[in-house]
């Protein structure tokens, strides 16, 4: 696996990326429009720039199996939303940690606590800003959620929902993971297919947490312990913060509703 990267390493690589990306923009627009060559040579540049970062994110311990307890391993950026993991169209195939045989899928919420969005320039999609659960996916025989939270450089909080199951489910029963804009998955024919979920979220947790759907890892808890009780012990209840889909661009944030189960046309 390449070197993590360091905090400034990282952000000396974003500052990188949107110069080049800035650069191909304005080379697209201008007349005479920027010899084909160049606009090539710049546009590998980005590429290799996208990959190097998301190969060099660190691998970050974000949850825990309930089953087998082995620890989840997810490229993850905690210094802030300005990193292209937070942004779907900047998205790139990287080596995964494996994963123990119970692990469905990860999803998450981001909680700003307050403070100003912020983001870099391609729209983050950061989900709401308190944990939820997708009762399709719970209702599934065997499937746990375990919510845990991470802060974050910039002062925000991150809460991980990460999917396990005793017997895993059948191939495509999860849905996309955190930021990514469709789930891809190898279906029981061997093949790789991909599709969008759009299945309803719930915010109300409790009564999940009583079935022993939801288990937890307490905030602050370096030992990634996953904890299931009464519904008393559950440390996410009631967090302020929205509800609703975010995406921020920069400094605007703008919100739609969470997912109703609509159908999605991909290619209208």
């Amino acid at each position: 696996m390449a070197t993590p990267l360091t905090q400034a390493e990282r952000d000396q690589l974003l500052q990188d990326y949107d110069v080049l990306v800035q650069r191909l923009v304005q080379g697209v627009k201008q007349r005479p429009r920027m010899p084909r060559a160049d606009e090539q040579q710049l546009k590998a540049l980005r590429e290799t720039l996208l990959q190097e970062y998301h190969d060099r994110l660190p691998r970050v311990a974000l949850s825990r199996c309930p089953f087998c307890g082995e620890l989840l391993l997810r490229p993850f950026d905690a210094w802030g939303l300005d990193g292209l993991w937070w942004q779907p169209g900047e998205s790139k195939t990287t080596p995964l940690p494996s994963t123990c045989p119970h692990f469905g899928v990860l999803t998450g919420a981001v909680n700003l606590n307050g403070l100003p969005p912020k983001s870099g320039p391609y729209g983050a999609y950061p989900g709401p800003e308190v944990p939820y659960v997708i009762p399709r996916i719970l209702q599934l025989p065997t499937v746990v959620a375990v919510i845990s939270s991470i802060p974050m450089a910039d002062g925000y909080t991150a809460y991980p929902i990460a999917y396990f199951a005793e017997v895993p489910p059948p191939p495509g029963s999860y849905m996309q993971p955190w930021t990514k804009s469709q789930y891809d998955y190898v279906d029981a024919g061997g093949r790789t297919v991909w599709t969008v979920k759009t299945d309803p979220w719930d915010f109300d947790l409790v009564p999940w947490v009583r079935k022993g759907k939801v288990n937890w890892i307490d905030p602050g808890d370096a030992s990634l312990t996953v904890r299931q009780g009464p519904p008393e012990a559950y440390p996410y209840a009631n967090l302020p913060g929205r509800r609703e889909q975010m995406i921020i661009e920069g400094t605007r944030l703008t919100t739609k509703p969470p997912p109703s189960g609509e159908k999605l046309e991909p290619f209208e």
